[in-house]
């Protein structure tokens, strides 16, 4: 058996219409609908919103501790460490960040240095030894010229340079 909502005047079963709300026979959005309406208009007549703010905020705060007490393993106290502070942790130390230059060969480097290697007929042995040789000689040369206390700028230029005469040959 269907009826109408006395609201919107859907046609909606009987079983959704459920009972009289004051009078009248609503559907369950319309009953929704009232419902927020009324507790809108309590709540501003009253004058209790700001009253209802505060309890929702206490509620929050007292369910946060429940939640940390329950994370707690029973039998263990609360940690307070007091004027001593957090404990430091054991284990293994922060390694120091080496430093980078700008000017080392990539591996995209490598691969377009070997190439024009072999096209100048070279072995392919012999390519690598060189292409070894020359990233050792940087090395070489940096070593050198931080033991010389030179800037930084100075020890890439130089390193430029290197890279510069090995493309020239």
């Amino acid at each position: 058996m269907e009826s109408f909502c006395d609201s919107c005047e859907k046609l909606t079963s009987r079983k959704e219409l459920g009972r009289k709300v004051r009078g009248e026979y609503l559907c369950k959005k319309c009953k929704i609908k009232k419902r927020e309406a009324h507790r809108e208009k309590t709540i501003e007549g009253a004058g209790i919103k700001d009253d209802l703010r505060e309890l929702k905020n206490k509620e929050a705060r007292e369910s946060r501790s429940r939640n940390k007490k329950s994370n707690r393993k029973p039998g263990r106290p609360p940690k307070d460490y007091g004027s001593e502070g957090a404990p430091i942790p054991k284990g293994s130390k922060l390694l120091t960040k080496k430093k980078q230059t700008s000017c080392y060969l990539t591996f995209q480097e490598r691969q377009a240095l070997f190439r024009i290697l072999i096209k100048r007929g070279v072995d392919n042995k012999e390519a690598k030894e060189r292409i070894q040789e020359l990233v050792d000689s940087q090395r070489d040369l940096r070593k050198k010229l931080e033991e010389k206390d030179e800037s930084e700028e100075e020890i890439k230029s130089e390193q430029r340079k290197l890279l510069e005469e090995l493309w020239e040959n």
